[in-house]
């Protein structure tokens, strides 16, 4: 997976349709962490998520894989739920 740096990107990533975002809220708890969602990139939610500004980082860490087995994996794996 890796991480969708603007807002543009993840346009461009949604006009194309192919592989999964995922939506990666860092709060550790609460209603906010439900929203660690896996969709498809072309899937309406996902437009929805796009910001005003393309060159704008997005409002919630965004990755991407064009894989499906391979975001799989990756979600997986063990991470901290903030930035360090």
């Amino acid at each position: 997976m890796d991480r969708v740096p603007t807002n543009g990107d993840l346009a461009g990533l949604h006009a194309a349709g192919v592989g999964y975002i995922f939506n990666h809220f860092t709060s550790p708890e609460g209603a906010e962490r439900r929203g660690n969602v896996l969709h498809a990139a072309g899937c309406w939610q996902v437009r929805r998520m796009l910001g005003a500004r393309p060159s704008d980082p997005p409002t919630v860490r965004k990755f991407y894989s064009a894989n499906f087995d391979d975001a799989q994996s990756w979600l997986a794996l063990p991470r901290p739920m903030v930035d360090q």
